[in-house]
């Protein structure tokens, strides 16, 4: 439970510093007349505004039920990925320098959509997507950036569309992208009709509805970057930790040599004459070495390891 609440509190810091580094400025709560502050989707439509990911229609509104073309949604996913600029030209008459097209194509986001999406070997930006496409383009757009799970059990689920009145109306092409989406609720049931759960795949995806998605799919992005930030910061102080054990280990066994090497210090033999010698690692030698009996001389360590005879 901890350290669920460290790596919440660490990816709300990580919003804070994109939200303070980016040119963007923060959306006010009146912004557009369309958005109110009381509206569910108001937290989707602020982070999309606040990260410069999504603009406004015209001065004053959102256009939150504005209809979206393929040109809008590549180039929210284009701002989305940083704007990337590709060295080479689209496949596409119609969008030969359009860096989010390219990009598009790079990423392959358009694969897996049906024959015929696109005709005459033109890209067609201002025709409209479907919520069906959508979920397809986003779906590859994550599998791409590699940053969330795409193995995941919602789209493995054969049974997750079964909640869905409509559920029919989800092509085979796309279950896999529309059930991932479902999973991460990115993709939701809508309608006035509280008495139904529909998808409405079919229809054509509104902004207001890229903006919940795009926002959603950023705040799990934001979660595995500060799961990853714990993880490395705990090993890279479990590892400090070890390093300074280690060496404090090696001082402690070098001091207990040292004071071992120390300590010779006035030893007494008893014998004939036999002078004793102790060595001591350069010490100053051993004090006083006596000798008794039988009219033996005591012997007189000097300074080092060498002992001379005095005998009497």
């Amino acid at each position: 439970m901890k350290k669920k609440l460290v790596i919440a509190l660490l990816a709300s810091c990580m919003v804070c510093q994109g939200a303070v580094g980016s040119t963007a400025l923060a959306m006010d709560a009146n912004q557009y007349v369309d958005v109110q502050k009381s509206d569910e989707f108001f937290k989707y439509i602020e982070k999309v505004t606040d990260e410069g990911i999504m603009e406004a229609d015209k001065d004053g509104e959102f256009g939150v039920e504005t209809k979206m073309t393929r040109g809008d949604v590549i180039d929210t996913l284009w701002k989305l990925a940083g704007k990337p600029a590709k060295n080479y030209t689209s496949k596409f008459e119609d969008a030969k320098n359009v860096d989010a097209v390219t990009m598009a194509e790079d990423l392959e986001l358009f694969d897996g959509l049906p024959d015929g999406f696109f005709t005459d070997g033109k890209f067609e930006a201002d025709k409209e997507l479907t919520r069906e496409e959508f979920a397809v383009i986003l779906y590859n757009y994550a599998k791409a950036d590699k940053m969330i799970e795409m193995d995941t059990d919602a789209a493995a689920d054969e049974t997750i569309l079964d909640a869905f009145d409509d559920k029919d109306q989800v092509d085979d092409w796309s279950k896999t992208a529309v059930k991932w989406n479902i999973g991460y609720t990115f993709l939701v049931a809508v309608g006035e009709d509280a008495e139904k759960n529909e998808l409405k795949i079919d229809e054509t995806v509104t902004k207001g509805q890229v903006a919940e998605a795009v926002a959603k799919y950023m705040s799990e992005v934001e979660k595995v970057e500060a799961q990853r930030y714990f993880e490395e910061t705990v090993n890279s102080e479990n590892k400090g930790n070890g390093n300074a054990g280690t060496n404090s280990n090696k001082g402690n066994s070098n001091k207990g040599t040292s004071s071992k090497g120390n300590s010779n210090k006035g030893n007494t033999s008893k014998g004939n004459g036999d002078a004793t010698v102790d060595e001591g690692n350069g010490n100053g030698g051993n004090a006083g070495n006596s000798g008794a009996g039988n009219g033996a001389g005591g012997n007189t360590g000097n300074a080092g390891n060498t002992g001379n005879s005095g005998n009497t």
